[in-house]
């Protein structure tokens, strides 16, 4: 009778070791996932207002050399810039740009906002206002 009592001890031990073992398992995977969960948060937010700052930059930063950046970010730099913008000729839309828009106006970049779009950014001194140039590559100067 004394063998049986000290088999079930020994089990009851085990048992106990083995839920020990299983409980420090499970909490080092909730704090990894926590974890996880905030680096996410954080890269998230990062990312994201680097992403604004780049669509949203000053026209300044930009003028000078032509760029070649997508159309939707070229159509948020118009929206978010059109205080500072004085005249946009699209040559994507009319390849001899014959028709001058201002940001006020409905823009026809909404139209083409799929692929890529060379912009050329210029302070006019007259105006005091930045001249937006929207074209192909072979078109802007």
């Amino acid at each position: 009778m004394d063998h049986n009592v000290g088999s079930e001890g020994i089990e009851v031990m085990k048992l106990g070791i083995t839920l020990g073992v299983l409980s420090v398992i499970l909490v080092y995977v909730i704090f990894n996932v926590s974890l996880g969960k905030e680096i996410q948060g954080v890269v998230y937010d990062k990312t994201s207002t680097a992403e604004v700052s780049a669509a949203n930059a000053p026209l300044q930063e930009l003028s000078g050399e032509p760029l070649i950046l997508p159309a939707a970010t070229v159509y948020s730099l118009l929206m978010y810039n059109g205080s500072s913008i004085g005249t946009i000729a699209c040559f994507v839309c009319y390849p001899h740009g014959e028709r001058i828009h201002t940001a006020d106006e409905n823009l026809c970049i909404v139209n083409h906002l799929k692929g890529k779009i060379k912009v050329s950014i210029r302070w006019n001194s007259y105006t005091g206002l930045y001249d937006v140039i929207l074209g192909n590559e072979e078109v802007v100067e």
